[in-house]
């Protein structure tokens, strides 16, 4: 062989091996553009959505094709739907999380217990007692209903315990 010919092989051996390099290896978790939406969203609130809509997209491709989410995006997912005011639906993920990666179950475990802890206590009224849910079929009591809307309600103000003229009369005192 001759030089040329020995160079121009080394130099093809070279290439190849530059180019094995430049080939992303295959990630152990499915991350899809996380960390690129994260971003967005920490350096601009109006993207949070964005970034939402992109962890419910990472779950639900994941759980249909069996790819692997890394540890803490059910658990991220889980906070972003309480955030929304959807603290049932916040449980689900957060128990999603805990049954995912066993080593989250304490800080997952209580995380639900604390959630339900305080939606057992909005549900309780002022006083701690539970407040009955009012049947799904309930309307305006007769009384209310037939109640003639161009008569003066005759239920007494507040100046009426006091025996002031300005409640009685409507007049503001001065």
């Amino acid at each position: 062989m001759t030089h040329r010919r020995v160079a121009i092989l080394a130099l093809l051996v070279v290439l190849a091996g530059l180019s094995v390099g430049c080939t992303p290896e295959p990630t152990l978790y499915r991350w899809g553009v996380y960390e690129q939406t994260l971003h967005e969203a920490y350096e601009n609130p109006e993207a949070i959505p964005g970034f939402q809509a992109e962890l419910l997209n990472l779950i639900q491709t994941s759980e249909t094709d069996g790819g692997l989410l890394p540890p803490g995006i059910y658990a991220e997912y889980g906070y972003a739907l309480y955030l929304n005011n959807q603290p049932d639906a916040a449980i689900i993920y957060f128990a999603k999380e805990r049954e995912r990666w066993p080593e989250s179950a304490v800080l997952m475990t209580t995380v639900i217990k604390r959630l339900e802890e305080r939606i057992a206590d909005e549900e309780k009224g002022p006083d701690g007692e539970d407040v009955p849910a009012p049947p799904a079929d309930e309307t305006l009591s007769d009384d209310a209903s037939s109640a003639d809307p161009n008569q003066p309600d005759e239920t007494p103000g507040p100046d009426a315990a006091t025996g002031s003229a300005a409640g009685a009369s409507g007049e503001s005192e001065q």
